[in-house]
């Protein structure tokens, strides 16, 4: 069986993500913030400007906190790669929206953390199609592959 063709893609989930990570934070903040003046029992007035404050600050920590920033991940044929520089690892489909999918990566080294890649087709354009093809068609290899039963090296093929 023939591996898939290299591929590069620029992971960014596009208008709709970077409005959902900015929407759910706000909506968060603005309810513990009517639930906090409803129980001191602010005015009318001073709950909406708590409220108000409480959502746009929520939203602007929010953005910051979860670091949207577009990464590159890459299939070179054999093996799976995130970010800058390229760290090796494996990618799994968590959602597919058809137009949208939200990955997770997991690097090999376990010093890193888990990050999670979503793609939209107006970032992707014609790379999308070869992005399905690698991950639907790439085998998932085991984390220590290279290991064998009792400790003993595996040769590969």
């Amino acid at each position: 069986m023939r591996s898939a063709p290299p591929v590069v893609v620029i992971c960014q989930g596009g208008l709709a993500w970077a409005g959902l990570l900015m929407i759910l934070p706000a909506t968060t903040g603005a309810a513990l913030a009517t639930w906090i003046s409803a129980w001191a029992e602010f005015s009318t007035a001073g709950v909406a400007v708590v409220v108000l404050a409480a959502a746009a600050l929520a939203s602007l920590l929010g953005r910051r906190w979860l670091n949207c920033r577009a990464e590159p991940l890459m299939w070179d044929g054999a093996c799976w790669s995130a970010g800058s520089p390229a760290t090796p690892g494996q990618v799994e489909v968590m959602i597919d929206l058809g137009g949208w999918l939200l990955l997770r990566f997991r690097p090999e080294s376990t010093e890193q953390p888990v990050c999670w890649l979503p793609v939209s087709a107006a970032a992707a354009g014609h790379t999308l199609h070869g992005l399905r093809v690698a991950l639907h068609g790439s085998p998932a290899r085991p984390r220590h592959a290279a290991a064998g039963p009792r400790g003993t090296e595996r040769q590969p093929g």
